[in-house]
């Protein structure tokens, strides 16, 4: 991360901050269907946060992060099928960090609280010799591709090394939690005797 912050233990303490946050980010979810499998494989994430220093060691502020994945190709979902899932998830936070003073090197620990909005897709095509039985036919389906809000919490540890007056450089280990939803189904989906997926999603992002 890359921040606008202030002269380590000095009268500039008090300064707003906004830092940028580059990273990956990967969860250890599941999701069941015919099968059980995990979501999705680890992908890119990156934020944006702003901290208004109350003291020199608490912040409030707010961020945004886009956490994001690269699809996970599945046999276990579903029967003689082969599956992809995706997830991709964006997250505004209220935050509240807590800093220790050590002169230019910090350590931090930071909370957040506030919505996600996350996007599912599920596409699914038979397997090499086998085909749709209600068509005959072979083809890719989307069986999900819904988007939906709810709440998200985060906790993240991390630490701050003041270069001088106004940038830092730091890094930092943030777990994300998006509330549990229920993504509905497509018609193909519905065809297929499926009504959607429920579920919660944790997972972790470093930088």
């Amino acid at each position: 991360s890359s921040s606008d912050s202030s002269a380590p233990g000095g009268q500039f303490d008090r300064r707003n901050e906004l830092s940028i946050r580059f990273g990956g980010y990967g969860t250890g979810s599941k999701i069941v269907l015919v099968g059980e499998d995990e979501i999705a494989k680890g992908g890119p994430a990156f934020g944006v946060r702003f901290l208004s220093n109350l003291t020199p060691s608490i912040g409030f502020g707010f961020e945004v992060d886009r956490l994001d994945t690269t699809p996970n190709e599945s046999t276990k979902l579903i029967t003689n099928a082969i599956t992809t899932t995706k997830l991709t998830s964006t997250e505004l936070l209220a935050v509240f960090r807590i800093r220790f003073m050590q002169e230019r090197f910090r350590p931090y620990l930071l909370a957040g609280a506030g919505v996600h909005h996350t996007r599912m897709t599920i596409d699914s095509r038979p397997r090499p010799g086998f085909i749709w039985t209600d068509t005959f036919t072979n083809e890719t389906r989307s069986l999900v591709d819904s988007q939906k809000s709810g709440g998200a919490l985060s906790l993240e540890f991390g630490f701050d090394h003041h270069l001088n007056e106004s940038i830092s450089l730091g890094a930092f280990c943030g777990w994300h939690f998006a509330s549990e939803q229920t993504y509905d189904a497509t018609a193909a989906g519905r065809r297929l005797g499926g009504s959607g997926v429920k579920g919660a999603f944790n997972g972790v992002m470093l930088g």
